[in-house]
């Protein structure tokens, strides 16, 4: 498995595994909602200021709370 950071091109890839997380949960979004998420996660100032972070002491991990 490579992890490599988001993309612009990922953008299609996303938006199926988002609308997959939204339905598995039997929820839904506005369109605007979404796209606001997608630009936040490509902003990398946006990535370190809000999301909670844990680190280990193997490596920096990302522990992702939704």
């Amino acid at each position: 498995m490579k992890i490599k950071p988001l993309a612009l091109a990922d953008h299609d890839l996303w938006a199926h595994l988002w609308q997959n997380y939204l339905t598995f949960y039997e929820t839904s979004l506005p369109s605007n909602t979404t796209e606001t998420t997608w630009r936040n996660l490509l902003d990398k100032g946006k990535l370190e200021n809000e999301i909670p972070t844990k680190k280990s002491q193997a490596s920096n991990a990302w522990l992702f709370l939704f």
